[in-house]
């Protein structure tokens, strides 16, 4: 046994799994992402300490003077009982950058082995609403860090005898 990042494919599927229809759009006003979610749309509520101002952020679903981070789990939890899956920190993944195969299956992708970049996935508190889904992904060197990064670790468990 040990641990790792997960896998980006990992994270996509992970985060997909909220009940119910997920169309998010627009900027920050999404009601469905409100229960799930922190992102630029309710970031700001109740926020305590020291933090980005937001008075200028457009449309947003509770309009509040400061934002930043939030502590864990404080969302509900999706179908594996994972929380925090969208928004409030995008999260890194093991991966190199790597463009799926056109047309393949492919079961467990792992992506090239060396490579500059690694994908980081499902939004941020500082992010629009429209950005805080299992499908949307950046990419950055190791080396990137912000107050809207984060990780998870994945248990990987040895498999046969």
């Amino acid at each position: 046994m040990g641990i790792r990042l997960p896998r980006r494919h990992h994270h996509r599927h992970l985060c997909g799994t909220y009940a119910g229809p997920m169309l998010v759009l627009g900027e920050n006003n999404a009601p469905v992402l409100n229960d799930i979610a922190w992102y630029g749309g309710n970031s700001s509520v109740g926020y305590k300490g020291a933090g980005w101002t937001t008075p200028k952020w457009p449309n947003q679903a509770y309009p509040g003077k400061v934002a930043g981070p939030r502590r864990i789990g404080q969302k509900k939890a999706n179908a594996w009982g994972l929380k925090d899956m969208l928004g409030n920190l995008y999260e890194w993944t093991l991966n190199f950058t790597y463009d799926y195969p056109d047309g393949e299956l492919v079961i467990d992708p792992t992506g090239p082995a060396t490579g500059k970049n690694h994908p980081y996935r499902g939004g941020a508190w500082n992010h629009y609403a429209v950005q805080c889904r299992a499908a949307k992904s950046y990419e950055g060197p190791p080396t990137l860090r912000g107050n809207n990064l984060g990780f998870r670790v994945a248990l990987v468990m040895k498999s046969g005898p």
